[in-house]
């Protein structure tokens, strides 16, 4: 029987600056008025953790990868919507917002983040059959939120949509199910709501010069 607890799976390093953490012994740092002036940084760059992302990297350090701490997000749509222009606008949140991109490694013990170019975007269309049910759809949703993230490899932030028709023709209803997910150590609650209004302004924004299209948007 394997008996060894969290921290025996540890490297010397990281057990090391653990027990100076939960010692209460806190890094001192510098504040210049040049670093904690927002910049935005390039690929490749790596710098500490706030806090709050040692404390969620630790415990995934402990703990292992888990889907505890996912932020799962679920907005359904009625009518039209130019999954095309949604595509576009989450290519340019991710290229705006430099922690979608940014990725935890330990540099001898110690967390960095380092961000990376905003690229590789997985595809985010899919359709279900006209005859999936509400709880085939709700399953889905649950299985997709217990999906845990790799601090290490990312990305951190995922997004999906599926939509269902109503019917066959031109004329069938159409439902959409934009799921939105990410790791809590790259955005809090209420940084979250900030990132679904940018994302709605985006996708506008990629639908200009196209047929307006109406779309209520539902969260659940």
């Amino acid at each position: 029987m394997n008996t060894k607890t969290g921290q025996d799976r540890l490297s010397p390093e990281v057990r090391s600056l653990l027990a100076q953490r939960l010692a209460g012994q806190t890094r001192s740092r510098e504040v210049s008025a040049g670093y904690a002036r927002l910049a935005r940084r390039g690929s490749g760059s790596r710098f500490p953790l706030s806090f709050a992302q040692e404390r969620l990297w630790f415990l995934e350090q402990l703990e292992g990868p888990s889907a505890l701490y996912n932020s799962t997000h679920t907005f359904r749509m009625r009518g039209d919507l130019d999954a095309a222009a949604m595509a576009e606008a989450c290519r340019e949140l991710v290229a705006r917002h430099e922690i979608l991109r940014t990725t935890f490694e330990s540099d001898d013990g110690t967390p960095v983040q380092v961000i990376h170019a905003p690229e590789d975007l997985p595809a985010i269309d899919g359709h279900w059959g006209q005859d999936a049910s509400s709880a085939e759809i709700e399953a889905f949703v649950q299985a997709v939120a217990r999906e845990p993230f790799d601090l290490v490899r990312g990305p951190l932030f995922r997004v999906q949509l599926w939509r269902r028709s109503d019917g066959a023709g031109a004329s069938a209803a159409c439902e959409h199910l934009f799921l939105v997910q990410l790791h809590h150590i790259v955005m809090d609650a209420w940084s979250i709501g900030v990132l679904i209004q940018d994302l709605a302004a985006l996708y506008r924004s990629a639908l200009t010069g196209r047929t307006s299209h109406s779309v209520k948007l539902r969260s659940g």
